[in-house]
This record gives structure tokens, C-alpha cells and sequence, in this order.
């Protein structure tokens, strides 16, 4: 189940410094009323890209990523991360109720390992090509699945 959480929060990099994201989407994976796994995906701009790639948050380490996909990233435009949340974390934010789920993440401060960047697991990383709608260049990481 997908939700939209919030237009845009910050979230924070392991020295407290804010890291803003947009357009928070999270995809919850239930069985039975138990949450089992949490996907997210925002956007953020070139420049906190440029930071995020440089200090390897989201686990964005150059070992652990893929053949780049349709081409590399460009300043010209947002880039997409989707990552999912460490499932250690998960018992803290579960809830039978999706929109409760989503409240817990919307009102995470500072000091919630759910605002966290290294909570989160960076599996993709992708731009939309405005040439050729629909399509997305970017990469895959080792944490997505197979």
C-alpha cells in the first residue's frame, strides 16, 4: 500500500545536519496486520545529491552500486531515491493502520532513527528523462532486491 506522507520534511545526516527531501511517498508491505517492510521515496534536489553521493548516506556506497541505467545523472533535474527503512526499525513505527504508520514517519524529529539517514537503505537512484517520458536514468543498488 502506497501513501504520500508529506510534500517535503528534512531529514538528518549522522552529524544532525539537515538533509530536505521531497514529495515523501512510503509503500508498506503487511502480513496479516503485521508491517513488515517500509519502502520510501523522495526526491531531492542536484545540489543535496551532490552532497548525499559525496558523504555516502542512504548506504550510498560506490562499492554497492550497479551499471547506471539509460544513462547517467544531470544537474538539469530532481534526483529519486528509493530506499527502505532498516527492519530493525520497523517494530517502532508498525501499526495495523497504514495512516498511523505514515503519521509516526511525518512527525519523526531529529532524534527518531526514523529520520535518520543511515536508517534507510538506498536501492535505486534515478531522474526522469524528459525526452522520453516514462523512462528514468539512474542506477541500482546492492541493497535492492534481485
Amino acid at each position: 500500500m502506497e501513501i504520500k506522507v508529506v510534500p517535503s520534511r528534512d531529514l538528518y545526516d549522522i552529524e544532525g545536519s539537515a538533509v530536505p527531501v521531497e514529495g515523501v511517498r512510503l509503500d508498506l508491505t503487511y502480513s496479516g496486520d503485521r508491517l513488515t517492510r517500509v519502502v520510501g521515496t523522495w526526491t531531492v534536489d542536484w545540489s543535496t545529491w551532490q552532497r548525499i553521493d559525496a558523504a555516502r548516506l542512504f548506504h550510498l556506497d560506490p562499492n554497492l552500486r550497479g551499471k547506471t541505467f539509460s544513462g547517467s545523472l544531470t544537474e538539469d533535474r530532481p534526483v529519486e531515491i528509493e530506499a527502505y527503512l532498516d527492519s530493525s526499525l520497523i517494530a517502532g513505527v508498525a501499526d495495523p493502520d497504514m495512516f498511523v504508520v505514515g503519521a509516526k514517519l511525518r512527525g519523526a524529529s531529529v532524534d527518531d532513527a526514523f529520520a535518520q539517514t543511515e536508517s534507510w537503505f538506498a536501492m535505486y537512484v534515478k531522474q526522469a528523462d524528459p525526452e522520453l517520458p516514462g523512462l528514468k536514468t539512474g542506477f541500482k543498488t546492492s541493497w535492492a532486491p534481485t
